[in-house]
C-alpha cells in the first residue's frame, strides 16, 4: 500500500485531517501490551493473551444475563469464553469449531481462567508479544499502523522543531524517533521516553503561544482607575459584613491591577458562596468611579437578573446607574439603554451573552467582569474584551479548577483564590438515601416545610422519559409530587419554558409562593433563595461532581440548617463519584478528585479550552516536573529570540496548531 492508496485519502478525508503529518499525530488512545501464548505456563491471570484453543460446545444461559459460554484447551489446560448479552455467539462460534484464535484478558474465577468478551478469529490476531497500540477509531488498528508505517517509509525526513543543544541538555527523545515510537514501542521504556518527548513539544508549543500573546496584549495600555475612590470606599463601608481575609487579600491584588496602565488579566477562583460577587462589585465601581464604564457578563439570564437586583440593592443608594441587557429586553427598553451606554457616561451594565451583539458599542469600556467563565465560548469572552479599547478583565468561577491545569488552561492570566467562607455561613449535610426509603425524605421534607419559612429544590436529570436511561423525567416528577404534597405549591423549571415563564417560576419561589420547585440543572449556577435549606438531587450518579457541587451550593445561603439529600437506587450507590461528593464539601478538593476521576479532558471541555489540538499526549497530573521545564525554556526561548527566528520549524508547527490565534488571548 502506498501513500497514493484508497484507504490513505479515506482516513484523511473521514477525520478531516489535511496531510500526512496530521496521521503521524494521530496518536493512539491507550496501549496493550499482549503475550502469545506458546505453553499452558503462559496462560497467567491478569496479562492480555493471545491463542490458538480447541473449542467446546458453546451453551447458552437466557436466565444469567443471555450468557454465552463455551469450555476452551489452551495447549493443554482448560479455560472458558464468556458473553453477556450476545446470544448470536452461539451460532457464531459453532461456525468456528473446532479450533480458532482468541484475544483477551485473563481472569481466574474460581480456580478456573476466564476469557470475558475476548476477540474470536480464524487467522492470528497477534502475530508477535508485544506492546499493541489503539487508536480508537473505526479504522482498524493494523490499517491505521500500516499506513503511519508507508509515511515514514516514504516520508524520510521528519523535521526537528528544537535545536540539538535543547534535546541533549534535557535528554529527550528526537521528534521523528519519538513520533516513530508512539506508533511502534519496542518495550514500555521507550515508550515513556517518546511520550516524554511529545508531551514536552506540546506544553512548550502551549507556554510560547500563551506568553507570547500575553506580551502582547500588556504591551497595550488600559485606563488607570482608582481603587482608592469615595464611591469605593462607601460601597465597602456599607455593607452589613466583615469581609474575609482571603476577600480582603485578592481586592489588594486586583486594586493594585487597576491602578496601573497594564491590563489587568486576572482568574478569580472562589468556591460557592465564597464572596465572589462582592470583589466583582468592588473592581466595576472601580471603573465607574473612574470615569469609564463597566460589563458584567453571566451565563444565564435567571443569574443575571438576580445579579442585577443585587447591584441595584448595594449601588442604587449611592447613585450609580445599573442596566440589564439580556435576549428578552424589549426593543424599545434596549434602545433606550443603547443610547445610554453611547453617550459615554459612567454606569454599570449587566448581562448575558446579549452584551456581545454587534449594535452594542462601549468605547469608554474600563473593566469586564465575566461570571461562570466556563459557560462561554472562547469567541464570546473575547467579544466582549474587544467592546473596549483595552479594558482590564476579571473572570470568574466557582467551579474550581486544580492548580495544575490552571497553570496550563489559564496561563496567561494572574490568579486569585477566595478558600475561606464567610463568617456564619452553615456547612451544608450531604446524605445519601435510597428510593426506597423515599417516604421517609417525604416526611422530612414537609416536616421542615411545617415548621420554618424554608424552600426545598427536587432537581432530576431529564425533562423527557427515557426508558434506556430508566430516570424518572422532572415533568413526571412534578405531577408525583403535587399529589404527595397538596398543602403546598409545587413548581416545575426546565430549560424548555420561556424566560419569562422561568423568571416569573424563580420569583414565586423566591417569594414563597412555591415552596417546592422540581427542576432540572437550570439553576445550577447562581440561583440565591436564602430560604432554601432542602436539596434532592436524583440520580447522582449521572452528574459530574463540579455540577454537583454546583446543585448543592443553591441552598445553605441564608440562617437555616441545610442537607443536600442524594436520591439513590441500589446499583447507585456504590457509584465512587456519588461517595465522594457525600463527604467532601470543599470544592478545590472536589475538583482535585474528579482530576483524579476522569483526567483533564472533561474537567474543562477540550473545544471550550482551546486544547483539543494541544494537549493530546501531555497529561497535567503525570507531567508537572515537564510542564515547569517547559515554562522555563518558553521564558529563555523569547527572553532570547522573541520572534523565534531560530526556531522556524517549531514556529511553523505552533502557526498550524493555533492557527486562530485571536482564540488565546481569550483563555
Amino acid at each position: 500500500m502506498t501513500l497514493k492508496s484508497i484507504k490513505f485519502s479515506q482516513l484523511l478525508k473521514e477525520l478531516s485531517l489535511e496531510s500526512e503529518e496530521d496521521i503521524v499525530y494521530l496518536f493512539p488512545k491507550r496501549y496493550k501490551e499482549v503475550k502469545v501464548v506458546n505453553s499452558s505456563k503462559d496462560l497467567v491471570p491478569g496479562k492480555h493473551l493471545a491463542f490458538k484453543a480447541q473449542i467446546g460446545i458453546p451453551v447458552y444461559y437466557p436466565d444469567r444475563k443471555r450468557l454465552v459460554k463455551v469450555e476452551l484447551n489452551i495447549e493443554g489446560r482448560k479455560a472458558s469464553a464468556c458473553w453477556f448479552n450476545q446470544p448470536y455467539k452461539k451460532k457464531q462460534i459453532l461456525k468456528f469449531r473446532p479450533s480458532a484464535y482468541f484475544a483477551g484478558e485473563a481472569v481466574l474465577n474460581n480456580k478456573e481462567i476466564v476469557f470475558y468478551h475476548p476477540v474470536i478469529s480464524k487467522e492470528p490476531i497477534y502475530q508477535n508479544s508485544g506492546i499493541y497500540p489503539e487508536y480508537c477509531l473505526e479504522y482498524n488498528d493494523s490499517e491505521i499502523r500500516q499506513i503511519v508505517n508507508d509515511i515514514f517509509t516514504e516520508k524520510k525526513d521528519i523535521n526537528e522543531t528544537l535545536p540539538e543543544s535543547i534535546i541533549n541538555k534535557l535528554r529527550l527523545m528526537k521528534l521523528k524517533d519519538a513520533l516513530y515510537t508512539m506508533h511502534f514501542p519496542k518495550d514500555l521504556k521507550s515508550l515513556e521516553s517518546a511520550r516524554r518527548r511529545i508531551a514536552f513539544d506540546e506544553l512548550l508549543q502551549w507556554k510560547l503561544t500563551i506568553l507570547t500573546e500575553k506580551q502582547k496584549y500588556i504591551s497595550k495600555e488600559a485606563p488607570i482607575l482608582n481603587p482608592e475612590s469615595e464611591l469605593v470606599k462607601k460601597f465597602l463601608s456599607s455593607l452589613p459584613f466583615e469581609l474575609t481575609e482571603d476577600q480582603k487579600r485578592v481586592l489588594d491584588e486586583i486594586f493594585s491591577d487597576v491602578s496601573k496602565s497594564k491590563p489587568m488579566q486576572r482568574l478569580l477562583q472562589g468556591d460557592v458562596g465564597s464572596g465572589k460577587t462582592v470583589i466583582a462589585v468592588s473592581a466595576l465601581l472601580c471603573s465607574v468611579s473612574s470615569g469609564f464604564q463597566a460589563a458584567f457578563m453571566v451565563p444565564s439570564e435567571i443569574l443575571s437578573r438576580q445579579h442585577y437586583e443585587k447591584l441595584r440593592e448595594w449601588l442604587a443608594p449611592i447613585g450609580v446607574k445599573i442596566y440589564l441587557l439580556t435576549g428578552s429586553t424589549k426593543k424599545s427598553e434596549r434602545k433606550l439603554i443603547i443610547e445610554e451606554i453611547n453617550k459615554g457616561i459612567p454606569l454599570i451594565l449587566t448581562g448575558t451573552h446579549a452584551l456581545i451583539t454587534e449594535d452594542l458599542e462601549l468605547k469608554n469600556l474600563g473593566l469586564v467582569v465575566i461570571d461562570e467563565q466556563h459557560r462561554f465560548g472562547v469567541r464570546q469572552r473575547l467579544s466582549l474584551i474587544e467592546k473596549g479599547t483595552c479594558p482590564h478583565t476579571l473572570v470568574m468561577t466557582a467551579t474550581p479548577i486544580p492548580r495544575t491545569l490552571a497553570s496550563i488552561f489559564y496561563a496567561d492570566l494572574d490568579y486569585s483564590e477566595i478558600r475561606s467562607m464567610p463568617k456564619g455561613r452553615k456547612e451544608i449535610v450531604t446524605k445519601i438515601i435510597n428510593k426506597s426509603d423515599i417516604k421517609r425524605l417525604y416526611s422530612i421534607i414537609r416536616d421542615n416545610l411545617k415548621k420554618c419559612d424554608s424552600r426545598v429544590f427536587y432537581v432530576c436529570p431529564l425533562i423527557e422519559d427515557s426508558n434506556s436511561l430508566k430516570l424518572e423525567s422532572v415533568k413526571k416528577r412534578h405531577e408525583e409530587l403535587i399529589n404527595i404534597f397538596p398543602e403546598f405549591e409545587v413548581g416545575l423549571i426546565h430549560g424548555k419554558l420561556s424566560q419569562n415563564e422561568q423568571n416569573k417560576i424563580m420569583q414565586d419561589f423566591k417569594s414563597g409562593k412555591i415552596k417546592i420547585l422540581v427542576s432540572t440543572t437550570v439553576i445550577e449556577v447562581g440561583i440565591d433563595i436564602p430560604q432554601a435549606n432542602i436539596m434532592v438531587i436524583e440520580n447522582p450518579e449521572r452528574f459530574g461532581l463540579a455540577q454537583l457541587h454546583q446543585l448543592r451550593g443553591r441552598i445553605g445561603r441564608g440562617n437555616l440548617d441545610s442537607t443536600c439529600y442524594l436520591l439513590v437506587d441500589d446499583e447507585s450507590c456504590f457509584c465512587k463519584r456519588v461517595q465522594i461528593f457525600e463527604k467532601v464539601s470543599n470544592g478545590f478538593e472536589l475538583a482535585e478528585k474528579d482530576l483524579e476521576l476522569r483526567g483533564q479532558g472533561e474537567i474543562i471541555g477540550s473545544k471550550q479550552s482551546g486544547l483539543d489540538e494541544t494537549l493530546k499526549v501531555a497529561n497535567p497530573l503525570k507531567d508537572k516536573d515537564i510542564m515547569k521545564v517547559a515554562q522555563k525554556v518558553a521564558e529563555l526561548i523569547l527572553l532570547k529570540d522573541p520572534d523565534l527566528k531560530h526556531f522556524k520549524e517549531l514556529k511553523l508547527k505552533m502557526e498550524k496548531t493555533f492557527r486562530d490565534r485571536e482564540v488565546i488571548k481569550a483563555i
